[in-house]
């Protein structure tokens, strides 16, 4: 079985190097001896994490060459898995979702056997979005979903083929663990912290906000001042009322994403900077990530994945969602009562009740890891489950 995945940007992304890890566990649930090859800017560094061939390709390409050379290297497999992540969605551009359609149709030309793997609808207001979302999706034999907020709203937008509702496949992550971690463990008395900038440019329009000229031009916004002020305040006020230190797990450090910069800003404002260590995520996996999250005490978690990562450590988290998919996995793992929107995080009450929050975290540690581990095994079960299902229409 030869299996090509179509992956989301796992070469620079700590998050979609976790999808990509649990898809690639998916498919040797059933396949164990199948032939994986997935698309990488650095193939020989990732075809060693994970264990599978590699493309020497950039994902998002917008190269016309490559992509159709990738379309035409599809005929060669027996399956394409197309994601997971949260690739179709217009609160950031629309862009996107005509770019995806454009891909995958390519695709389909050379190999029909397409399968849409444990993917997010994000929020979507433009028709024309919704348009080519649905093209897209219409490309794939069956498009496997990652929560079911997702897989109704395909249905009310009108697709019509197989639609199979399901979960993250990054949670998959908790029973791929390999090797022991070479990296330092924080001290157990620790609160982990998944930052990332988010006011720093105005979401939605045409194309992405980094290639409009205002972008360029703007600085930086009152409404992201603010945010980065109340973030370090929290987490100094974490330090004094629980006497823990602060751990930056840095997850995305692309040029226009650098949350290892956006850490060190923030540990910069922080009056107990002493007390802050900022990992390297150039240095580690998603596996090692996982390894030492597991000695922490609570963990805050603004990008989505660095929350499922503490999950899968069986540490409890809080979620500031700046989209749906925050909100909907912390009610999927019954932490809805741990979640806000990071734009009620600009108030100075939040601040309070967030840190109050962590509070009740590490008294109660013990009783949330432990219902976090019967959520996480139900869910791992749940996902084995339903791509086991759609696989054996493949075979």
């Amino acid at each position: 079985m030869k299996v090509l995945i179509l992956n989301s940007d796992s070469p620079n992304n700590m998050g979609d190097a976790a999808i990509l890890a649990g898809n690639i566990k998916l498919v040797r649930s059933v396949w164990p001896d199948a032939d994986i090859t997935a698309v990488s800017e650095f193939p020989e560094r990732d075809a060693d994490l994970f264990g599978i061939g590699f493309i020497r390709a950039k994902v998002y390409t917008v190269n016309p060459v490559s992509i159709m050379k990738l379309a035409i290297l599809s005929r060669s497999y027996n399956l394409v898995l197309w994601g997971g992540g949260e690739l179709l969605k217009d609160y950031t551009n629309i862009l996107g979702n005509i770019y995806w359609f454009l891909r995958i149709l390519i695709i389909r030309i050379f190999n029909k056997n397409i399968l849409g793997a444990f993917q997010g609808i994000g929020e979507t207001r433009s028709s024309v979005s919704k348009f080519f979302i649905c093209r897209a999706v219409s490309c794939c034999h069956t498009f496997i979903l990652r929560d079911e907020e997702s897989y109704k709203k395909l249905l009310s937008w009108g697709v019509r083929n197989k639609l199979v509702s399901s979960f993250d496949p990054a949670v998959m992550c908790s029973t791929a663990l390999k090797g022991d971690c070479q990296h330092p463990v924080p001290k157990k008395h620790a609160v982990g912290v998944g930052a990332r900038n988010w006011f720093h440019y105005r979401p939605g329009g045409i194309i992405p906000y980094k290639y409009r000229k205002s972008a360029l031009r703007k600085g930086e916004s009152d409404a992201n001042i603010k945010y980065t002020e109340n973030l370090s305040l929290l987490l100094d006020m974490i330090v004094d009322k629980y006497d823990v230190d602060i751990i930056f797990f840095p997850m995305f450090n692309a040029l226009n994403e650098g949350d290892d910069a956006f850490s060190c800003n923030i540990k910069a404002k922080m009056r107990h900077s002493g007390r802050v260590t900022i990992m390297e995520k150039e240095k580690m996996s998603p596996f090692d990530y996982i390894r030492c999250m597991s000695s922490l005490q609570a963990f805050i978690g603004i990008r989505l994945h660095s929350a499922i990562l503490a999950a899968c450590a069986r540490v409890p988290f809080f979620i500031l969602h700046y989209s749906g998919k925050g909100r909907i996995f912390s009610e999927q793992l019954g932490m809805g009562g741990y979640a806000k929107d990071i734009n009620e995080f600009l108030h100075q009450k939040d601040i309070v009740e967030i840190s109050d929050a962590i509070g009740m975290m590490i008294k109660e540690n013990s009783k949330i890891s432990h219902d976090i581990d019967r959520k996480i095994s139900f869910i791992g079960r749940r996902i084995e489950m339903d791509f086991k299902e759609v696989a054996d229409k493949v075979r």
